[in-house]
This record gives structure tokens, C-alpha cells and sequence, in this order.
């Protein structure tokens, strides 16, 4: 197929040359042709148009002949017009003279008859309006008649006394529906008291709870600072000592300074001697410890061997042995010699009867001996181990009191708390009902109301009725009254119109004649004008037909000039026209040509033909073995799906007998050579139905009690498991706490630091820092503190858009140093500033670009200058954005050329 489609394109080229040169010669030919043919056509074009205008000359000389003769007849015609014209006005004169007499006649005559009419129409008028005044009275008193046997009806039908009756059934209802109401009213008031006092009392327990927590918590925050000083102090943060103590198990054991009871106001003096001694570690036997002690590398430890101290009794020959103001584990061994005094100057005197081993101290802490005094001065405030121990043991006690007191504030509030509830349940109900109440009495209220308004709308109906009735009765006797008047009024002006009436016929015939004579007057003016203006119109049309006349003849004139001007042109243009032979010659070896061409080309084009049969042959052979080959890869996907099924059926059947403990194999060996699934599912079925027909037996009592024990088993460890994940939850809250506040500390500094040195780099000076709101570092508030150079503003309203834009950069920037994203999109932050600070912005976005992508959309050329790639956004229609391609280096070429 392949193969044919080339030589197919070869076969194609070489007929596509043929067509083309065949096609060439053909335009050749054309074009010859076209051009006899235009010979032709102009050769007989010119001589039709010599006939043509010779006939159009002959024409016009009859034409103006003809018009010169009908000028002459308009001229005499026009001069008798005019004689007659003068005739016809003098006439058309006497007649509209005479006319206007006849007219002024007329005229006279209708002024007299008018004023008799005006005197006959006053009784006609007067008979016209007695009688409407006479059909109106007696129509109003049909009316009113017929009125006064409604309200009588009407009358009649009204009763007072039922509507009395239920308004006062319905007034006695609502008395005692409004009692009842009134109770449910005073039950809520009672309730609301009740709660009120309740909410004030759950109020204070609130507010004493509040004050007890905060308070709880000052003091363990007091408690944790002091614990973590005093273990600094007794030297439990040494990591290697503390290691050491826990390889050697005495990580529990206690330190010399938790176990001492220091007499009142000696603390200072017993601190200043024990010094560092107060860190040893207290253990049964110093022997169990020497071997361990080798292990122990680098760090200082001293360990006290734990044992009854020897009595002291009172005082030494006058002195006091600080020992006695101590007791502690052993302690004497550690203070053996020293000597206690109450001031220095006891002490000095002390000092010469000491021996070399003896030393004094006062209560202060300054230490003698008779070779050297030691002198320990604190700051003003310093607590010592011994007092910051009774500090924290005081703390302790206050803590445990704060924990009961909340417990118990706690209770009663749970216990006021359900008080409240049910009191607020009751009164939901109360006033459920009262509302119910409260609907029933507005609509009985309503109805008694409606009643109240019906029965009183019914008494002024009755009242309004027995007036209406007296006045309708008093106009039915004026209206009878007035009928009897209008009734003599109207025969007075009958007898008055009859008098009238002879008066008028004499006028009408004396109008007749003056209308006869007026009309043939009129008559005689009408033909007088219309001749004069027959004449007048006759003058006119011979005027205007001679001025066209006039008109036509220079046209024809100037015709017949131009006819003989352009017959002298063609017959000019029909001499120089010469013959075609040349072109004729030209076309008939044209068309030979054209033969032969027409041969070849139809030999290619029966070359191409024959090899399109082919390919078509071939590409019907292809479709045919796609189709088979479509049909063997449906078999085989069929193939395929049946052997899956049978291979997931396989599987689920191992699975089955997997989970029954047995092996295929095994089943097959104990299978009966005759068994089928047929077979084995009907026997199946056959003791199904026997099972079925054994009825309902309760032997599911010893399977419930199994998975009711399993169930209790399974929700007993659901149960512990539960109660150690909310212990393990608890506890990881804790250390999350603890991570997140460490972690939110240390990125709060960081993003503190790179805002403190990007600010003044954004306002070439100034100072920025970040400032934390509270205590709790999880809930606390944060606050932006700016000051631009040159300015100390007291609030962020006082800051210009720019600054505000800035600082607000900085901030996110500072954000950004900490945790760089991939790309950073800043949409217009340069708009507010100026060129000085869009100056700074770009430098510092530049410099942040080495690890940030930033995308800047921007109206200002000097953000536009630091970018590597620009992409132009135009909105060429309203609503429709539109990018334009910038070139950056053929722009940067244009401008250098």
C-alpha cells in the first residue's frame, strides 16, 4: 500500500505538470480570443451607433420644426386670453356685489328671527325643566317610598337582647380566665426572683472560683520558679552528677538542705556555714558508695552519711554551738565547734578563748576565728536555700488549701447549676401554659370585643333607622308638594308657547324667499369666478408651456450639435480600425498545441486512475484483516475475562476452605467418585428444610451469654485502653505545650531579629521590634513597635500609607528570612510609596531574590527596571485582559540603535 501511495505522489506530480501547462496554454488562447471578439463587437458597435445617431438627427429635425409651429399658436392664444381676462373681472364684480345685498338681507332677517326665538324659548325652557323637575320628584319619591319599606324591614329584624346575653357569658369567662392568668404571672415572677438569686449566687461562685484559680496559679508559678532555683542551688542540674546518681540509684535520694529545720532567724548564719555542704547528698552508709565513686568523672559531690545527730544540751561553758539551733540528719559532724552569737561585738569578745579548731558567727553570718574572719554579704531581697525551702514548703500548703477550696467551690457550683436548671425547666413549662393562656384570653378578649362593637353598631343602627324613617316620611310629603307646583308651572308655558307659534310660521316663509333669492345670487358670483378663474388658469398653463417650449427648442438645438459631432468621431475611429489576421494566425497554432497537450494529459491522469484502483483494492484487503483481527482480540478478551473469573472463583473457594481448617487435597481424596454440585447442593437444600421443619428451639441463650461476656471482655479492655490513651493524650497536650511554646519562643526571636535589621534597611534608619501581650506565650497578643527615623509616633494611625506599607514588608519579609517559600507574589505594595522608598523596596526585593522567586505586579518603572522577565497586561475591550509580549534585549537593542 505504501509503495502505490508513492508512485501514486509521482504519477500525481507529473500530471499536476501536464494540467499546469495545459492550463497556461489555455489562458493563452483566451486571451487571443477575447481580444477578436473585442474587435468584433467595437467594429460593430461603431457602425450601430453611425445608424443610430443618423436616425437621432432626423428625428430631432422634426422634432424642432414641429416645436417652432406650436410656439407660434401658444403666442396667439395667449394675447385672446388676455382680452377676455379684462371682460370677465368687470362681470365677476357685479356679481359678488349683488350677492353680498342678498346676503345682508339674510342676515337681517336671522337677527329678527333670533330675538323671537329667544322670546319663545323662555316657556320652552320652562316646560322642559317642569318636566324633568316633575319626572325627578316623582322618581325620588318612588325611591323614598320604597327606602321606608327597608328600614322597616330592617327594623324589624334587629334584636338587642341575644348579643346582650353573650357579652355578658363571655365578660364572666374572661373574669375568670384573667384570675387564672394572674396566678401564672405572679408563679413566673416567683421563678424569675428565684433564678435571679440563683444566677447572682452562681455569679460570685464564678467570680470566687476565678479569683481562686488565678491566685492557684500565681502560686505554682511562684512554686515552679522557686523549685527550679532551689534545685539550681542544691546542685541537681549538674547533668553529670545527676547522671552518676542515677547509675548508682540514689537518683531519689535526698539533699542536706531539704531536710534541715533551722531555728527562727539563724537561717543566715547556718547557710553561711554549711555553704555548699547544703548540696550533699544524704545515704545510709558511705562504705555501699566507694567503689561507685570511681565512675564519676568530671563534676563536685558530697555525700552525707544519714544518722542521728549527738545532743547538745544548752550551752558550752557560756557559749552556744550553732548545732543546737539546727536539726537535721547527722548535722553535728558538719557544725562541730562553731559557736553562735547574737551581735559581732559578743563575738569579738568571744574570739580570744577559741581554740584553733573553734570558730564564732553571729546571726547575721558574720564568721570568726582566732585566725581570720569571713564576712558573707547578700543583696537586698536574696532568699537563701534554707528560707526559699520553707518558702516552697509554705507554698505547698497554700496550694493544697487553694486545690480544696476550688473543689468545693466547684460542687456548689454544679449543685447551683442544677438548682437553675430545674427551676428554668419549670418555668419553661409555666410559661408554655401561660403563653397558652395568654392566647386564649386575646381571643376571648377578641370575641367579647367583636360582641361589645356588634351589639353597639346594632343600637345606632336602630337609632339611626327611626331617624332615617321620620325624615324620609317628611320628604315624601314635600316631594307630593312640590309635584302639584311643577304641574301648574308647566300649563302656564304651554299656553304662552302656543301663542308664539303663529309669529314663527309667518318669519319662515319670508326666510324662504330670502334664501331662494341668496342661492341664485350665489349661483351667478360662482360662475363669474370660476371663469375669471378658467381664464386665469388657461393664462397660466400657456405661460408655462411656452417658457418649456422656449426650453426645448435650445435643447434639440443643442442635441443635433452634439449628434453630428460624435457621427464625425466614429466614422473617424471606424477608418483607422485594421484587421485581426495576425492574432487568428497565432490562435490556430495555439489550438494544435492545446491537442497534443490534451493527449498527454489524459494519458496521466488514466496512469493516476489506475494506481487509485489499486490503492483502493489494497486498502479494502487492510479494512478486512483489521476486522478479523478485531474479532480473534474480542474471543480473546473473552478468554481472558472467563479464565479470571474462574481464577477469583478458585481463590475464594481456598479462602473458604482455609478458614475451615481443611486442604483441598484432602477433600478431593474423600469425595465420593460419583459427587457433583448439583448433587451436593440439592442434599444441601434437602436438610436445610429438615432444620427448618424442627421448629423454633431456644438454644441461642448459652451463644448470647458467650457474646454478651465477650462483649463485656472486649468493652472492659476498650475501657482501659481508652482510660491510658486519655492518659497518654493528656500527656503528650502537656509536652506539646511545652515544645510549642519553646518553638513559638525561639521563632518569635528569630523574626524579632531579621525585623529589627530589615526596617531600618527599608527607612534608612529607625528602630522596629515585635513585643509579646501577656504572660501565656500560646495566648498571647503581639504588638508591631516602629519608630520611622525623625519621628516618634504615639499609634499606627499617625503613620503615612507608605510607612504603613513598609513596615508592613519588613514584617513579611522578615517572615519569609525565616522560612523561605519557593515564590513570593506581591500584588501593587509599591503604589503608596514614594521613588526613594520604592528605591529601598527594590534593593532589599533584589537581595531576597537569590533565594526567592517574587512575582511583582507594579505600575512603577523603577520596580519594573530590577526584573529579569516582564509580561504586559492590557484590557484591549471592557472586561477582557489581554497579555503582551515584552522582548527585554530587542527593546534594549532598538534603543541603542
Amino acid at each position: 500500500l505504501e509503495d502505490s501511495r508513492i508512485a501514486h505522489s509521482q504519477k500525481s506530480d507529473a500530471w499536476n505538470v501536464q494540467q499546469s501547462a495545459y492550463y497556461d496554454l489555455g489562458a493563452r488562447i483566451a486571451r487571443i480570443e477575447q481580444s477578436l471578439e473585442h474587435y468584433r463587437e467595437r467594429q460593430s458597435e461603431l457602425q450601430s451607433d453611425l445608424e443610430k445617431i443618423s436616425s437621432e438627427v432626423s428625428q430631432v429635425d422634426n422634432q424642432i420644426h414641429l416645436d417652432t409651429e406650436r410656439l407660434e399658436e401658444i403666442q396667439e392664444r395667449s394675447q385672446t386670453l388676455e382680452i377676455e381676462f379684462e371682460t370677465l373681472q368687470i362681470l365677476s364684480e357685479q356679481e359678488e356685489q349683488a350677492l353680498k345685498m342678498a346676503e345682508d338681507a339674510l342676515k337681517a332677517w336671522n337677527e329678527k328671527f333670533d330675538v323671537l326665538q329667544q322670546e319663545a324659548l323662555q316657556p320652552l325652557k320652562i316646560t322642559e325643566v317642569e318636566k324633568a323637575r316633575i319626572e325627578h320628584l316623582e322618581k325620588h319619591s318612588q325611591e323614598t317610598y320604597q327606602r321606608v319599606n327597608r328600614l322597616n324591614e330592617e327594623l324589624a329584624n334587629l334584636e338587642v337582647m341575644p348579643l346582650e346575653l353573650e357579652a355578658e357569658a363571655l365578660a364572666a369567662q374572661l373574669v375568670e380566665r384573667e384570675a387564672e392568668h394572674q396566678g401564672y404571672q405572679q408563679k413566673l415572677q416567683g421563678f424569675n426572683g428565684q433564678m435571679q438569686s440563683l444566677r447572682d449566687t452562681l455569679s460570685e461562685h464564678n467570680r470566687a472560683l476565678n479569683d481562686l484559680q488565678h491566685k492557684q496559679q500565681i502560686l505554682k508559678g511562684q512554686e515552679a520558679s522557686l523549685l527550679t532555683l532551689q534545685q539550681a542551688a542544691l546542685g541537681k542540674t549538674n547533668q553529670s552528677v545527676v547522671q552518676w546518681l542515677k547509675t548508682t540509684g540514689m537518683e531519689h535520694a535526698p539533699r542536706l538542705g531539704e531536710g534541715l529545720v533551722v531555728e527562727l532567724g539563724y537561717e543566715q548564719a547556718v547557710e553561711t556555714v554549711l555553704g555548699k555542704a547544703l548540696e550533699a547528698v544524704c545515704v545510709s552508709g558511705l562504705n555501699s558508695v566507694t567503689t561507685a565513686l570511681k565512675t564519676l568523672s568530671i563534676g563536685r559531690l558530697m555525700l552525707l552519711e544519714i544518722g542521728q545527730s549527738a545532743e547538745v544540751n544548752g550551752s558550752t561553758g557560756g557559749r552556744v554551738p550553732l548545732s543546737t539551733k539546727v536539726k537535721g540528719p547527722n548535722i553535728h559532724a558538719l557544725l562541730h565547734g562553731i559557736y553562735v552569737v547574737d551581735h559581732l561585738q559578743e563575738a569579738f569578745d568571744l574570739r580570744p578563748h577559741l581554740s584553733l579548731s573553734e570558730s564564732v558567727i553571729t546571726k547575721e553570718g558574720i564568721w570568726l576565728s582566732a585566725q581570720w574572719i569571713k564576712v558573707c554579704k547578700v543583696e537586698e531581697g536574696h532568699i537563701g536555700i534554707l528560707e526559699r525551702e520553707l518558702e516552697l514548703k509554705s507554698l505547698l500548703e497554700k496550694i493544697t488549701a487553694g486545690s480544696m477550696q476550688i473543689e468545693h467551690l466547684q460542687a456548689s457550683l454544679m449543685s447551683t447549676e442544677e438548682q437553675l436548671y430545674a427551676l428554668e425547666t419549670e418555668q419553661e413549662k409555666t410559661r408554655a401554659l401561660h403563653q397558652d393562656l395568654t392566647k386564649e384570653l386575646q381571643r376571648r378578649a377578641s370575641e367579647l370585643a367583636a360582641k361589645q362593637v356588634r351589639l353597639e353598631n346594632t343600637k345606632n343602627r336602630i337609632q339611626r333607622l327611626e331617624e332615617d324613617l321620620r325624615v324620609y316620611e317628611k320628604a315624601l310629603q314635600e316631594g307630593q308638594q312640590d309635584i302639584r307646583l311643577s304641574r301648574t308651572a308647566l300649563e302656564t308655558a304651554l299656553d304662552n308657547m302656543t301663542n308664539n307659534t303663529a309669529l314663527k310660521d309667518v318669519l319662515l316663509e319670508e326666510r324662504e324667499s330670502l334664501r331662494a333669492t341668496l342661492q341664485e345670487r350665489g349661483q351667478h358670483a360662482k360662475r363669474a369666478r370660476d371663469a375669471l378663474h378658467a381664464n386665469a388658469l388657461a393664462r397660466q398653463t400657456l405661460r408655462t408651456e411656452l417658457q418649456a417650449m422656449t426650453t426645448g427648442l435650445q435643447r434639440l438645438t443643442q442635441q443635433q450639435t452634439g449628434f453630428v459631432t460624435r457621427r464625425s468621431a466614429a466614422q473617424k475611429e471606424l477608418e483607422k480600425m485594421g484587421t485581426a489576421a495576425e492574432d487568428a494566425h497565432q490562435l490556430d497554432a495555439l489550438l494544435e498545441q492545446q491537442a497534443v497537450l490534451t493527449d498527454q494529459l489524459s494519458t496521466a491522469r488514466s496512469a493516476v486512475e489506475a494506481i487509485e484502483q489499486e490503492m483502493r483494492a489494497k486498502e479494502k484487503k487492510r479494512s478486512l484483516l483489521e476486522q478479523e483481527s478485531e474479532v480473534l482480540r474480542t474471543q480473546l478478551e473473552a478468554f481472558k475475562m472467563e479464565w479470571q473469573a474462574l481464577e477469583v472463583r478458585s481463590q475464594t473457594i481456598e479462602e473458604k476452605l482455609v478458614e475451615l481448617g481443611v486442604s483441598a487435597q484432602k477433600v478431593l481424596e474423600t469425595l465420593p467418585p460419583d459427587a457433583t454440585e448439583v448433587a451436593w447442593a440439592k442434599a444441601l437444600e434437602t436438610v436445610s428444610l429438615r432444620i427448618q421443619r424442627l421448629g423454633a428451639i431456644n438454644l441461642a441463650a448459652i451463644e448470647e451469654y458467650q457474646i454478651e461476656a465477650e462483649r463485656k471482655t472486649y468493652l472492659d479492655v476498650q475501657h482501659k485502653d481508652l482510660s491510658e490513651a486519655l492518659e497518654t493524650l493528656e500527656s503528650a497536650i502537656r509536652k506539646i505545650d511545652k515544645e510549642t511554646r519553646q518553638r513559638f519562643k525561639e521563632t518569635f526571636d528569630k523574626v524579632n531579629a531579621e525585623f529589627k535589621v530589615l526596617f531600618p534597611k527599608l527607612f534608612g534608619g529607625g528602630e522596629a521590634y515585635l513585643e509579646l501581650v501577656g504572660d501565656d506565650l500560646l495566648e498571647a497578643g503581639l504588638t508591631v513597635m516602629a519608630r520611622p527615623p525623625g519621628k516618634r509616633n504615639s499609634t499606627i494611625h499617625l503613620f503615612s500609607g507608605g510607612e504603613k506599607a513598609l513596615t508592613a514588608v519588613s514584617l513579611v519579609f522578615a517572615i519569609f528570612q525565616l522560612n523561605p517559600a519557593p515564590f513570593c507574589m506581591l500584588d501593587e505594595v509599591d503604589a503608596p510609596l514614594d521613588d526613594a522608598n520604592v528605591g529601598r523596596f527594590c534593593k532589599l526585593v533584589q537581595h531576597m531574590s537569590k533565594n526567592i522567586q517574587f512575582i511583582i505586579i507594579t505600575h512603577n518603572k523603577l520596580a519594573m527596571e530590577i526584573a529579569h522577565h516582564l509580561i504586559g497586561v492590557t484590557m484591549k475591550e471592557p472586561g477582557v485582559s489581554r497579555l503582551v509580549s515584552v522582548d527585554i534585549e530587542q527593546a534594549v537593542a532598538l534603543i541603542e540603535d
